[in-house]
């Protein structure tokens, strides 16, 4: 891999050559592949637009940040930075570059949106997104264009994977009752944890270079490497088994959630929702403490859980008091 590296640091270049009056449009585009504007994405079309689009782009997200985790574990790449003292850092991150989180978040997330509007209009214009956000990371420094390419694969392939298995898997799910349901949500979230424990330990004897190590601190004095955190799947998961047990809860006692009303309802329960959704998370997050201790991990996968239960639990509760939602359909009581 160092050949390549050394010949795609070149490109790295070629890009950051080009001025520094594209950092704020390839910053922009980056943000458009981060968990932030995808956790703001899915309650935006989950409370206010389509229930249905909404949790589609919010089980992608959780799965495919899941899987990119282990992923990065195994291949254990660096940064460009890291690697060459020549490119700039002009962002940084902690985590080993392959493959791209926002290169996969962006072919698997913006992908599903384009799967689930189906106008080609929009896909033309999520392709282009998710084509600016892969050659954001190559200029910023923080990606080699290798590790861009293997996001988006990995990105499709989860896609075509969704694409294929989603019926199936919410018609077996819907089979089963609330007890099994909560079982099983705890059981995936908890597997997540364990593949990237599994593959954490599988390159347990690999030193990162001193090199590296001395590269990014030259280059991005304020962000230290630390590849191998588990408090990134460890919030993943959290938030996926508080979106399951919250929606499993708002389903068994209320029906399905409606995203319809009028649009002065909808733009309110947003506001409403993403304000609870803060307190939680930032109220939560000033109280218990950070780290990589097993109390902090824990306390942080109860944080994060509370968060996604309110996404689509306890906020649909308080839309529906305050009589900003449609009545839930009873349809399908039991459905996920």
């Amino acid at each position: 891999m160092e050949t390549i590296w050394a010949y795609e640091i070149n490109i790295t270049l070629f890009f950051q050559q080009l001025g520094n009056w594209l950092i704020n449009p390839m910053e922009f585009f980056t943000f458009l592949g981060t968990e932030y504007a995808f956790l703001a994405l899915m309650p935006l079309f989950y409370w206010s637009i389509d229930a249905v689009i909404g949790l589609r782009i919010g089980f992608m997200l959780l799965f495919s940040n899941g899987i990119n985790t282990p992923l990065k574990f195994l291949f254990h790449s660096p940064r460009p930075y890291w690697l060459d003292p020549n490119v700039i850092a002009m962002s940084s991150e902690t985590s080993f570059g392959m493959p791209s989180g926002h290169a996969q978040m962006a072919a698997s997330i913006w992908g599903t949106l384009a799967a689930s509007l189906r106008r080609w209009w929009v896909t033309v214009l999520l392709i282009f997104i998710i084509i600016m956000i892969g050659i954001s990371r190559i200029y910023l420094g923080v990606h080699f264009t290798s590790d861009v390419i293997a996001g988006w694969a990995v990105g499709v392939i989860l896609l075509v994977i969704m694409l294929v298995l989603e019926k199936r898997v919410v018609a077996w799910f819907m089979k089963k009752n609330t007890e099994e349901k909560l079982v099983y949500s705890l059981a995936i979230s908890f597997l997540l944890i364990l593949i990237s424990l599994l593959a954490k330990m599988a390159v347990k004897n690999w030193v990162m270079p001193e090199e590296w190590m001395t590269n990014a601190l030259a280059a991005a004095p304020q962000t230290t490497p630390a590849p191998f955190e588990l408090s990134g799947i460890i919030s993943i998961s959290g938030t996926l088994f508080g979106t399951l047990a919250g929606l499993i809860f708002y389903n068994k006692k209320f029906g399905v959630y409606d995203a319809g009303g009028e649009p002065w309802k909808r733009i309110l329960r947003y506001l409403l929702g993403m304000a609870g959704m803060i307190i939680i998370w930032f109220g939560l997050g000033m109280i218990l403490p950070d780290g990589e201790n097993v109390l902090a991990l824990c306390l942080r996968y109860i944080r994060y859980g509370l968060t996604g239960f309110w996404m689509t639990g306890f906020a649909p509760v308080v839309f529906q008091v305050l009589h900003l939602s449609n009545k839930p359909s009873s349809l399908k009581k039991e459905g996920v």
